[in-house]
């Protein structure tokens, strides 16, 4: 395949609508056959779904179960070089050309990753003709049923997941951004189901999260800072908070906040989100707790990890905050990817102080 793609928020948009059907290892829409696909251990990879063009050439779109994506052509007839790359363009109807970088991965195919952006999504579903441009001319292809096989290809991901077919280890920031492991993972069931005698857990409204960050990072005098839709997170890696913003220096922030928790241990907490991080590591991890004071009757944690050597690198800095009326705050500085030769890492350590000493959590309680 042309590589593992990025992670696409507009193929899970397609199923905003739909309740994904029951697991299925081999699906047809259409003129297009699909299957899951499992590594040697039956482990859930990925969906893909391909149909057969004139010219004896198969075009294969590939979904991750991550929401990663992929196109890949093949012929048999073709004898290509083996891990050559090609700077190409999907040309679709009117739609604005769609550049990728393809790479050979077998002497009969050739694939490319596609970018995370409603366009691609949009003109793939929606177009009429697809041309490929290529050293030896322009090919065409009709796209007939792409809308309904595109998003059963994203159904037969979250089906499968739903079923609980899940990789072994997964993407390398995977673990380090799902939130505020189990307490926040499960505060929407807490919410629908509290246990005997206690009060429901809940979920600190978005529109409020909000209001309460762009506060916090005033009060605390950072500016040229960015919110980022909620629409956009999956591409950031960063998809299970209630608020993403990235500050000017390229640092990317995050915050949850539920209210009622007063009985959740901040320490055994932190442990949880330490453990993700090093089930999704697949290089070096650095973990440790940073020096951190109560203020105000506020209880404060704060922790990181960092992954190194992997294909996914990443560094995440957690701040974890307890006030006196039961409301658990957690905040998120992360760096995704290698940094560059020199890059100051001390920012990202740091980015929580002005923050801790300028804020007032009570206002959440």
């Amino acid at each position: 395949m042309w590589g593992h793609g990025v992670r696409n928020l507009a193929l899970a948009a397609l199923l905003a609508a739909v309740a994904p059907p029951a697991a299925a290892e081999e699906f047809e829409v259409g003129n297009w056959l699909g299957e899951a696909v499992h590594d040697k251990h039956g482990d859930f990879q990925a969906c893909e779904i391909w149909a057969e063009y004139d010219g004896d050439i198969t075009i294969y779109f590939t979904v991750f179960r991550d929401y990663e994506w992929s196109i890949t052509f093949r012929n048999p007839d073709w004898n290509l070089v083996e891990g050559r790359e090609v700077k190409t363009a999907l040309l679709i109807d009117n739609y604005a050309p769609i550049v990728v970088r393809a790479q050979v991965v077998g002497k009969t195919q050739i694939s490319a990753r596609l970018q995370n952006s409603d366009r691609v999504v949009r003109a793939l579903t929606r177009g009429r003709v697809m041309r490929v441009r290529t050293r030896d001319g322009v090919l065409e292809f009709r796209l007939t049923g792409t809308f309904r096989a595109i998003t059963r290809l994203s159904e037969c991901v979250a089906s499968q997941l739903a079923a609980g077919r899940k990789p072994r280890g997964g993407g390398a920031f995977a673990g380090a951004s799902r939130g505020g492991g189990d307490a926040f993972a499960s505060a929407s069931r807490a919410e629908r189901n509290p246990a005997p005698g206690t009060t429901a857990h809940q979920r600190i409204d978005r529109a409020e999260a909000t209001v309460f960050v762009t506060n916090l990072l005033s009060r605390a005098g950072i500016t040229g800072y960015r919110i980022i839709p909620p629409a956009q997170y999956q591409k950031y890696r960063l998809s299970n908070f209630d608020v993403l913003w990235q500050r000017a220096d390229g640092i990317y922030g995050g915050f949850n906040g539920l209210k009622n928790m007063q009985h959740l241990d901040l320490d055994r907490e932190g442990g949880r989100l330490i453990s993700n991080a090093a089930a999704s590591c697949k290089g070096d991890l650095a973990s440790g707790k940073k020096r951190a004071a109560a203020k105000d009757g506020v209880e404060i944690r704060r922790i990181f990890a960092a992954c190194r050597n992997s294909e996914t690198d990443f560094e995440i800095h957690y701040t974890l905050v307890k006030t006196a009326g039961g409301t658990v705050i957690q905040l998120a500085h992360a760096i995704l990817g290698r940094p560059e030769d020199g890059q100051d890492q001390v920012p990202l350590a740091e980015a929580d102080n002005s923050l801790i000493q300028t804020a007032n959590w009570s206002q959440l309680d």
